[in-house]
């Protein structure tokens, strides 16, 4: 069975961009969590998470704005 996501939500539009740029640095990221469940039940989504291959300090090079949240 193959599920088809909608980007097409306000959040993951708005959250693309940093897909992109963290990819445009030779990087993977995806979406991932609950807003990739919820958007394949129907459900409204309230957050987004991204996971990549980048490290913190790489994230930090890439954005110029950034919050040390849970950086090990």
């Amino acid at each position: 069975m193959t599920k088809t996501i909608n980007l097409n939500n306000p959040l993951f539009q708005t959250a693309m961009p940093l897909l992109e740029a963290i990819e445009s640095h030779g990087y993977e990221a995806y979406f991932v969590g609950g807003c990739v469940r919820d958007a394949l039940l129907g459900k409204e989504i309230h957050d987004i998470d991204i996971a990549t291959s980048a490290t913190p300090d790489e994230i930090q090079g890439i954005f110029p704005v950034t919050f040390d949240v849970g950086k090990q």
